[in-house]
């Protein structure tokens, strides 16, 4: 009897102990996943941003982050080549504007927590709308709008399309010229926040390139 007893206590043990190890082999699987970082390197130039190379190292969260607002920015004009010989530049500007505060807004509600030690990407994300966005608004925004605003409403342009009326603009050449000079500092940074939220490397980029030529 006591045999039995010690037998079947010796394989409820086993059993314990198997079964320990495996619950331990899937947490372990589990959070090396969960803690799997994605590096990206940056040139900072490209965003019209100060320094070399700037190194990302992303989690899961960080791509999130980077889905969100490369959403945020696809689904505007942004993302697009200005057309000067199409495009009103009032409305290009409101989309500049709309995109600044939405991306802020976005940053507020990331839990601190969830970032971890991490931050290159925020910092990234907030250098490109202090360095880069914000100057062109500050210039270009409300000064333009209220000059395009007034213009527009005036009888000698009435039946005038938006791009007859703000090629009008006394200072039309210095702000297409920065305006077309965002706009590229923009798509490149949103081809970067693709790579970053779909995980693409530049070099998988170009091989797949490659491959399809």
């Amino acid at each position: 009897m006591f045999m039995c007893d010690f037998s079947i206590s010796l394989d409820i043990g086993t059993a314990i102990i198997a079964l320990l190890g495996v619950v331990s082999i899937i947490v372990y699987f589990c959070s090396r996943k969960k803690l799997k970082k994605l590096d990206f390197d940056v040139d900072a130039c490209e965003l019209g941003l100060t320094g070399g190379n700037i190194h990302l190292i992303c989690n899961n969260t960080h791509k999130q982050i980077a889905y969100r607002i490369w959403v945020d920015i696809n689904t505007r004009v942004l993302a697009v080549k200005v057309n000067l010989d199409e495009d009103n530049i009032r409305a290009v500007n409101d989309s500049y504007y709309k995109c600044f505060t939405d991306t802020r807004e976005l940053l507020k509600e990331i839990p601190a927590n969830k970032l971890n030690d991490e931050n290159e990407l925020v910092n990234l994300i907030i250098r490109f709308l202090n360095e880069v966005m914000r100057p062109y608004l500050t210039k270009w925004g409300v000064r333009y709008a209220n000059w395009f605003d007034n213009e527009i409403s005036k009888d000698e342009n009435k039946g005038l399309n938006p791009i007859d009326i703000q090629r009008k603009y006394p200072l039309y050449n210095e702000l297409t010229e920065d305006l077309l000079l965002i706009n590229e500092k923009v798509i490149n940074y949103s081809n970067k926040l693709q790579e970053i939220a779909f995980s693409i490397s530049k070099n998988k980029k170009v091989e797949g390139k490659g491959k399809n030529d």
